[in-house]
């Protein structure tokens, strides 16, 4: 992940600016300087008491993440709506397992993505945002790394990010009522 310092940022502490101003975690942060990642600016890699100037360049080398045992990569054909550094956005559809589990080891979406990240040399694990059930078909949303799935963990709590359902029923309902599901 790449930011461009201004001059309202000029002078920070490295860490108070990945901490405070991109939200980086204090654990995240830990796991970046204890497991091989790399703190960039300009190219050269500093510590987190390097002073910013204005139009540095940070860089921020994630350490590879250590995936589940259950995570098992298998040639599942998964359909990416859309694709960028941070996100994959997948066409989920039903009578697939999102996660694998004691029940469910194989035959996963999870699986597939893992299958996706090795062809693609991406050395995350899955972090999904928005799970669906099994029977359920619809948009998928999964962070990348650990750093985007924080923020977009945090978004959901802070009910920034809306997730709508439609469900589509055949035959004949007995009882004539509307429910009001809140999004969360």
């Amino acid at each position: 992940m790449k930011w461009n310092v201004n001059e309202e940022h000029a002078g920070l502490l490295l860490r108070d600016y990945l901490m405070n101003v991109v939200g980086i975690s204090k654990r995240l942060l830990t796991a970046v300087k204890f497991e091989e990642g790399k703190l960039l600016v300009n190219d050269q890699e500093v510590n987190v008491r390097y002073t910013l100037k204005e139009n540095d360049q940070i860089e921020v080398v994630f350490p590879a993440e250590k995936r589940s045992e259950l995570l098992v990569a298998e040639d599942i054909p998964i359909d990416i709506v859309y694709e960028d550094v941070a996100l994959l956005v997948l066409n989920k559809k039903a009578n697939i397992v999102t996660l694998p589990s004691r029940l469910h080891p194989c035959h996963t979406l999870a699986n597939g993505v893992i299958y996706y990240y090795d062809q693609q040399q991406i050395t995350y694990t899955v972090h999904v945002v928005t799970r669906l059930d099994r029977d359920t078909s619809g948009l998928l949303l999964i962070a990348k790394n650990r750093y985007i799935h924080s923020i977009l963990f945090r978004d959901q709590h802070q009910h920034t990010i809306n997730r709508k359902y439609q469900a589509i029923v055949t035959g004949l309902l007995q009882e004539k009522k509307r429910y009001n599901i809140l999004s969360y």
